[in-house]
Formats: C-alpha cells, structure tokens, sequence
C-alpha cells in the first residue's frame, strides 16, 4: 500500500494532524495502537468529529520504521490482530506525540496542525 503521508497516533493532535493535511489535498493514513481514538484526552466528542474526516486503522502495532531518504520514502511494517505482517509505504511519517498533561485542547490541536504544516513544507 503506497500512502503519501502516515500519521502514528490519533490523539487530538494526531487526528488534527491528519485533517488539517487532507483538508490540504493529501490523503493521510492514522494508525492507532489503542482500539479507539482520542488518545489520553477527555474530548471524546471532538475526536469522534474528526475521527470522521480521515482513515484510522485501530489496534495496529508498529513493529518496524526504516526510511530511505534518498528514495523519499518510509516503510512502517505493522501488525494488525487476526492479520498478517504488512509493510506500509509513504513519502512522509508523523509521529503525533501525546500532549503533556498540562495541555488545552487548543494547544494539542495547534501541534497537530504545526506538525502537518511542517510535513507539507517538506513535500513541497
């Protein structure tokens, strides 16, 4: 499967992440360890909004990250439970950190949106 940009994580910043990209004409792929997204934040109902707008694959771990800068190109093996191994490729991989404990709901979303905009300066 060949996906232009992966987004590890669907916390509000990784969920924010990924529509601010596909709301910018990229097609990203979430993969979500957990079976549900949201992350550690209690704004479920926001994450159910923008969990709508973008592709998750819940209960996914990641087993392998290699990347192949000269071919602008990331490899993210995965394994899916009941599934076997597969390999996902895309031109751009962002990690979607948690927030700290501390964070507003505005400022995880702002670093959802910062990292996209970073990931489509590198695309260019």
């Amino acid at each position: 499967m060949n996906i232009r940009v992966l987004v590890l994580g669907s916390g509000i910043s990784g969920l924010s992440a990924a529509y601010y990209l596909s709301r910018s004409g990229l097609h990203p792929l979430i993969l979500e360890r957990a079976g549900h997204t949201g992350g550690q934040t209690p704004y479920q109902l926001l994450c159910g909004l923008l969990e709508r707008k973008v592709p998750v694959v819940k209960n996914t771990r990641i087993l392998h990250v290699s990347a192949f800068p000269e071919q602008h190109r990331v490899d993210v093996e995965i394994q899916r439970p009941g599934k076997k191994k597969e390999t996902l490729t895309a031109h751009r991989v962002l990690f979607a950190l948690p927030p700290e404990e501390t964070a507003t709901i505005l400022q995880a979303v702002s670093t959802g949106i910062r990292a996209a905009k970073k990931v489509m300066q590198s695309i260019g």
